[in-house]
């Protein structure tokens, strides 16, 4: 009997530790919430990244952008890039920005949810948002981007 019970002891002080990881609700199992924000970038370029992590896939869920008016209306291409596209090819998603006349001219929120969440092209990369600058007389452009990390296994 004590053989037995001895050779249990030696099995389980033998296992691997057991290693405590938090759970986000609503992520997947082992996700590490991300996020990225500009803050107020008047007439100012935003780029926003989700750092890629070596053996973790970056995956982007959201993105917000609250910009005014500049002194001419116009329009720019905001672009977020290195996500996974058709086939599991690089892509770059392109998302156009109105720019109503008027410095004091609030415009519409940009908003895109992505469910499913949206992977990196590749393990281990970063996904990036880069709005360019809006135009003389912008005088508040934010974005924010939001997303998770999980654990490679491949």
């Amino acid at each position: 009997m004590k053989s037995i019970f001895a050779a249990l002891l030696g099995l389980l002080l033998s296992a691997a530790p057991v290693v405590a990881v938090t759970q986000y609700y609503g992520y997947p199992q082992n996700a590490e919430p991300m996020t990225a924000s500009s803050g107020n970038s008047p007439n100012t370029a935003i780029s926003l990244t989700l750092t890629g992590t070596p053996g973790w896939w970056t995956y982007v869920d959201a993105l917000y952008c609250q910009y005014g008016g500049a002194t001419a209306a116009g329009e720019v291409t905001a672009t977020l890039a290195s996500v996974k596209g058709i086939g599991g090819a690089a892509a770059t998603l392109n998302i156009v920005f109105i720019v109503p006349a008027g410095a004091n001219v609030f415009a519409p929120t940009i908003k895109a949810d992505f469910n499913p969440a949206i992977p990196a092209n590749a393990a281990g990369n970063a996904i990036t948002l880069l709005v360019p600058a809006l135009g003389a007389g912008n005088l508040y452009s934010a974005c924010f981007l939001h997303g998770f990390q999980i654990p490679y296994a491949g």
